[in-house]
């Protein structure tokens, strides 16, 4: 069985023979477009934490607003979310070299 990281390596692969055998496309291309596309993994993977963060936030603003909530509640998300950013941290110093093959 195939594990998520000998898949995206495999397509990462597929996807350089296919532009490789381009002409149009410089192998020194492919390099530069190959790295911005692991970039663009790690990105996905923080901007999905931050929009939980902020959409757990714009719903604890709303109700707070229409006095339905306490600010405590906000500071309590926020400070609680915390956490969050420190795992994404770790994933992207140490996961990431190990599953995305950043050099």
């Amino acid at each position: 069985m195939a594990t998520t990281t000998d898949t995206l390596e495999q397509r990462i692969a597929e996807w350089r023979t296919y532009l490789c055998r381009r002409q149009a496309i410089h192998a020194c291309d492919v390099d530069e477009l190959e790295d911005h596309l692991r970039d663009q993994i790690g990105a996905l993977g923080e901007n999905l934490v931050l929009l939980v963060n902020l959409g757990g936030s714009v719903l604890l603003f709303t109700r707070f607003l229409a006095g339905r909530g306490s600010f405590a509640r906000i500071e309590r998300w926020l400070t609680a979310y915390l956490p969050v950013y420190a795992v994404w941290a770790w994933i992207v110093v140490v996961l990431f070299p190990i599953l995305i093959g950043f050099a």
